[in-house]
């Protein structure tokens, strides 16, 4: 009997190749998915942290006579509260809602400010 050499795959080779990179692709798709999401809700938290940031120098603008509020920008929500504590400092609360793909969100923050 003679040996004889075949080229090529077997279709059982190709079908276990088939399943690792339908496997590998639907991982990457699912990876960029997730990827695209917290892009988006970092681009929120940043909105709402220069939406604190922007009310904190409000408040420090107008120190003594500041006052306690509430703004809606776009779907950014702020309220804030100023309460003296001395001559010369007030105290800056507040909250930042909005929403996300999760759920709503709610940025707490607080500071106290030096009047000039």
């Amino acid at each position: 009997m003679a040996n004889t050499l075949r080229d090529g795959f077997t279709l059982v080779e190709i079908i276990i190749a088939l399943v690792v990179f339908t496997t590998g692709a639907l991982g990457l798709a699912a990876g960029s998915a997730v990827v695209a999401r917290e892009i988006g809700t970092n681009g929120v938290r940043s909105d709402a942290a220069r939406l604190a940031r922007s009310r904190q120098e409000i408040v420090l603008s107008a120190c003594r006579s500041a006052q306690s509020g509430t703004e809606a920008r776009g779907a950014l929500t702020s309220t804030w509260t100023v309460s003296p504590i001395e001559p010369t400092t007030v105290t800056l609360t507040g909250t930042v809602v909005y929403a996300t793909a999760r759920g709503v969100r709610t940025e707490p923050y607080a500071l106290s400010l030096q009047c000039p």
